[in-house]
């Protein structure tokens, strides 16, 4: 790739200062919190925030090329998480993915444009159309070997002398999100009435898939350690949830879901489970993983009822509502008001606190600072 003069400019600017920040000393004992905290040890709730959705509120994007547009972005947004000042660790090295060739399991989606009097839209077109389409399914993924090492080669060059670069990065899961992309929502959800065995069929296919590809990973040092070795699957944490799968009871998200992602999960040390579906109604089977650690609360979820079952076996996660950042009129009383209450119903959890999901500010990005400066006020007046 031919890089200019400014392109290369930005990201040597970039990397600089994100390299700056990861060399400060705070960071050791944020690490040191998050190690106790992740072991269950913690003495206080941690605090996290993100800028998600709402970054073009925070910076603007000066690249073109698509891959070092996307290195941009990590950086910028790095930079502006750091602003935060929350109990984030800013990483000691830039993380250059691997390149994975996905085969969408030989059936891409056909997305369809759907134009209207304002603006375009699309429609998903879902390609497992009948049961007998699956027997056309094929292994969804490899790794491009030479195409992950041309990107580190690349970043190495850019600015590998101002901020390390190191060439690793973990293979997703998703599959309540697979299933979906591969059936169409509204006929997963019938297939539960009208055709059980066909949808078993499937989810098995993926659980099958998902844990030869995570081994597949381990076998080519994919994963590794923040100190850079070469890690086991058992050695590292996974993740899983079910959003798409938010409409169904909790028996049949057990039946349909859970039970094929349980086995995938518990291939790693530690796993996480959940994201914006509430989870209050399914922590029984949760618990049942062995390795079972950080639970998502969202702000669907009955946060006195998690907080009842998780107490301090198990992370609970709890993500306020980021509306409270979008509205027109700004309360930074009542974002203390929902802060002080849900730090009273957890006390005796082991809590983080996290603000995600923010789509925006309403175009006034200080609102995020401030979230953050009352949640530390809050956990300070409430774990002393």
């Amino acid at each position: 790739m031919n890089v200019s003069k400014h392109d290369r400019g930005i990201l040597r600017s970039l990397s600089a200062r994100v390299a700056e920040h990861a060399a400060d000393p705070v960071h050791e004992s944020r690490r040191k919190l998050w190690r106790q905290h992740n072991e269950l040890q913690g003495e206080r709730p941690a605090i996290l925030a993100y800028v998600h959705d709402s970054w073009p509120e925070f910076f603007s994007l000066q690249i073109e090329a698509p891959l070092l547009r996307g290195w941009e972005w990590t950086l910028r947004h790095t930079l502006a998480v750091a602003d935060l000042d929350t109990d984030e660790v800013i990483p000691r090295y830039f993380a250059i993915p691997y390149v994975a060739l996905n085969t969408d399991f030989g059936m891409p989606p056909h997305m369809r444009t759907v134009e209207s009097a304002r603006q375009s839209a699309y429609k998903w077109e879902a390609p497992l159309r009948r049961p007998e389409d699956l027997q056309r399914l094929v292994p969804g993924i490899t790794v491009e070997g030479a195409a992950s090492q041309r990107n580190f080669a690349l970043a190495q060059e850019l600015f590998g002398d101002l901020y390390e670069v190191r060439l690793t990065g973990g293979l997703g899961l998703g599959m309540d999100e697979k299933v979906a992309f591969l059936r169409g929502m509204d006929q997963m959800m019938l297939d539960m009435y009208d055709n059980p065995a066909f949808l078993h069929r499937l989810m098995a296919f993926l659980r099958d898939e998902k844990m030869k590809m995570l081994r597949y990973g381990e076998a080519h040092q994919i994963f590794h350690h923040d100190d850079g070795r070469p890690a086991k699957l058992h050695e590292i944490r996974g993740g899983e949830g079910a959003q798409t799968f938010v409409g169904i009871s909790p028996p049949m998200w057990e039946e349909f879901v859970f039970q094929y992602q349980k086995p995938v999960l518990e291939l790693f040390g530690t796993s996480a489970y959940g994201c914006c579906e509430p989870l209050h109604d399914k922590l029984d089977a949760l618990m049942t993983m062995r390795n079972l650690r950080w639970v998502s609360v969202s702000p669907w979820a009955d946060l006195e009822i998690c907080a009842g079952k998780l107490q301090d076996r198990y992370i609970l996660s709890w993500k306020p509502h980021p509306a409270i950042l979008a509205g027109e009129r700004f309360d930074p009383e009542e974002i203390r008001r929902v802060l002080r209450e849900g730090l009273a119903t957890t006390r005796g959890c082991k809590v983080e606190v996290i603000m995600k999901d923010v789509t925006t500010t309403g175009n006034q990005p200080q609102r995020l600072k401030t979230w953050v400066q009352i949640a530390r006020e809050e956990v300070d007046r409430a774990w002393g």
